[in-house]
């Protein structure tokens, strides 16, 4: 069945999509240049060696060859990015955290991301709108961690401009002039502007999936398989740029059960929610805790959903409840 909330993100992902590629080919066009018949034969020989060697040798190239094996890991990375970033580990974990899940579904490594998942507008509350402050991409060629945002010198710029309106000294002018089209040129530079506007998209990308996962009855803080972030992502249309990728490299279970949407889907029409809470109650109860199970899933539903009406935490207590005889639980 149809999942009724779809992600519209297509505009974002093809954006990104178009730089990538951009990005790529003009990686493949970029041509090495040629090495002397010494420096090549000393090229084909660090290539032989182990990796334990080659990092123990490679400070003692000249500056030609490291400079080849900079451009030949590029273009490495620009044929199969994925495999150069640390998506490969982050699928090797049994589980992962919800926020972490997110951030890669949008396409970004959770290791060392800085995210303002929230922020206070004029009035002081606290809007929920994550912004992808820095982060690597999991699909980069190059590794854009450190470039800054147009809006770093924002600052700076406007300081300049009072003083400017400020200062009378034609010689302090000038070079208060060429301070100021400094900044304004690295704030404009290229690769600054591309940067600003991947996050941007990024960031688009990751609020869309935030707000509908953590509009569900998620714990905001229990882990989940991938496949388990994946299939939600897949029910509701949203495909992650890496997903073929990953499944191609044996990375993700290729069973199709495995990537159906979830059993109990809050976005479907036969979505049981009673039975979803039961389960939810005898999930978290089971393991123990004061009292006897009836309790410990009373005092769960209370909690978790004081919404619910007191007659219906009875009937949901009574599914969940395990221990029908009554008496004090054995320990």
């Amino acid at each position: 069945m149809a999942p009724r909330r779809q992600f519209k993100l297509d505009a974002d992902l093809a954006a990104l999509r178009k730089l990538a590629e951009d990005e790529r080919r003009r990686v493949e066009l970029s041509p090495l240049p040629v090495l002397s018949p010494e420096h090549q034969l000393q090229l084909e020989k660090f290539q032989a060696l182990s990796i334990e060697a080659a990092q123990a040798s490679v400070h003692e190239l000249p500056l030609e060859v490291s400079l080849q094996l900079s451009l030949l890991g590029t273009k490495a990375a620009a044929e199969n990015p994925y495999s150069y970033s640390d998506l490969p580990r982050w699928l090797g974990f049994e589980t992962w955290l919800p926020r972490d899940a997110l951030l890669l579904l949008a396409g970004v490594s959770p290791t060392a991301a800085l995210v303002d998942w929230t922020y206070q507008n004029l009035m002081g509350a606290e809007i929920d709108k994550p912004t992808i402050r820095t982060a690597s991409d999991l699909n980069g060629i190059y590794d854009r961690y450190s470039v800054p945002s147009p809006s770093d010198w924002a600052e700076d710029i406007e300081e300049i401009k009072i003083q400017l309106k400020e200062e009378a000294n034609q010689e302090k002018r000038k070079k208060l002039e060429q301070e100021l089209r400094s900044y304004e040129a690295s704030r404009d530079e290229p690769s600054t502007v591309r940067r600003a506007i991947e996050l941007r998209h990024r960031s688009n990308i990751l609020g869309a999936l935030s707000d509908q996962w953590f509009s569900g009855d998620h714990d905001p803080e229990k882990r989940y398989s991938p496949e388990h972030f994946i299939s939600w992502a897949l029910a509701r249309g949203y495909q992650p740029e890496w997903y073929e990728w990953a499944r191609s490299n044996r990375l993700l279970d290729d069973h199709e059960a495995v990537y159906r949407a979830p059993y109990f889907d809050p976005d479907s029409e036969d979505y049981p929610e009673l039975l979803h809470i039961a389960l939810r109650a005898w999930e978290e109860t089971r393991a123990g805790g004061e009292g006897t199970p009836k309790q410990r899933i009373e005092r769960f539903l209370k909690q978790r959903y004081p919404s619910l009406r007191p007659t219906t935490r009875e009937l949901i207590a009574q599914i969940a409840n395990w221990q029908r005889t009554g008496g004090r639980p054995k320990v």
